[in-house]
């Protein structure tokens, strides 16, 4: 239960998922690595990766303290994980740390997960934020690296996703009115998209003519879903002809199998998209699962 006051948010990414601060948005994103900031300030940094062999705290945060005298002033030292911290770290083998430089200081954790192999660094700048010690404690209790139901979550800025852990995420954009997150799985592709404002996008179009517009699959024509309301529109091809004519297109680089919807969340003014090409036959109710857990927050 929330207990001090304070909106919190859910932010998943990589595999990574824990709750912040409402006011705390992304201002750097990528593999492995997210950047917190508030009031255009940087509030809260996490890395990790996967780790191969052994692991050794004292050799990470070795590396991690040579990094930082490379920044003249700034002194890194290992200390334990504050009490109030350790709540929700049962599952990790953690290690605490903290330096300062003459304008800036930070404490975090060094984590490593047994269970998946995930080593971990998440720290936090000292800024004047009330209840941070709070927050931090939070933070660190909602903090997984894994999900064991076979599922990822992907909730960045104002969309929420759950995909298969299957489809492992190649790319992403972020760019103003335009989101896009691409996935492979052996032979298919998967993207996932978010456009608006919605009320400009189909000011002079429909939806199915914005989705053949934006998202134009080969001998496809978009449509309204039958029992659909005029909010959803989707299109699917596949190769026509014999089972000898299909098996050649699976033995062709080129995808061959394409299927895609698209829909309008007017309370939201969004439009979102998922969209699947492969050379193989899709699941098609594997996508509109898909669908159904792909959302607008």
């Amino acid at each position: 239960m929330n207990t001090d006051n304070i909106a919190y948010r859910e932010i998943a990414w990589d595999r990574v998922r824990f709750l912040c601060p409402e006011q705390w948005q992304i201002n750097k994103i990528g593999h492995g690595y997210l950047m917190l900031e508030a009031g255009s300030m940087p509030v809260a940094e996490i890395k990790w990766r996967r780790v191969k062999g052994n692991f050794s705290h004292k050799v990470h945060l070795r590396r991690l303290a040579a990094l930082n005298r490379k920044d003249a002033g700034k002194t890194l030292t290992s200390c334990p994980v504050p009490g109030s911290w350790q709540k929700g770290l049962e599952d990790f083998q953690a290690t605490g740390f903290s330096w300062q430089a003459r304008a800036i200081g930070a404490k975090g954790v060094m984590l490593f997960c047994p269970a998946c192999r995930n080593a971990t660094l998440i720290q936090f700048y000292e800024r004047n934020i009330p209840q941070l010690d709070r927050i931090c404690s939070r933070f660190l209790a909602s903090f997984q690296d894994h999900s064991p139901e076979g599922q990822t979550i992907w909730s960045v800025f104002d969309i929420r996703a759950v995909v298969p852990e299957k489809y492992q995420r190649i790319g992403h954009r972020f760019n103003p009115g335009e989101f896009e997150l691409s996935f492979l799985n052996q032979q298919e592709k998967l993207f996932l998209y978010r456009w608006g404002p919605a009320s400009i996008l189909l000011k002079n179009s429909t939806l199915a003519q914005f989705s053949e517009r934006t998202l134009p699959i080969p001998n496809a024509r978009w449509s309204g879903e039958p029992g659909a309301e005029n909010d959803r529109v989707a299109c699917e091809a596949a190769p026509a002809g014999s089972y000898w004519t299909r098996l050649g297109c699976r033995m062709r680089a080129k995808s061959s199998f394409y299927w895609a919807r698209v829909w309008h969340l007017a309370g939201k003014n969004r439009i979102l998209g998922v969209r699947a090409e492969s050379r193989t036959l899709l699941n098609v109710p594997d996508l509109e699962k898909i669908c159904s857990g792909y959302e607008s927050l």
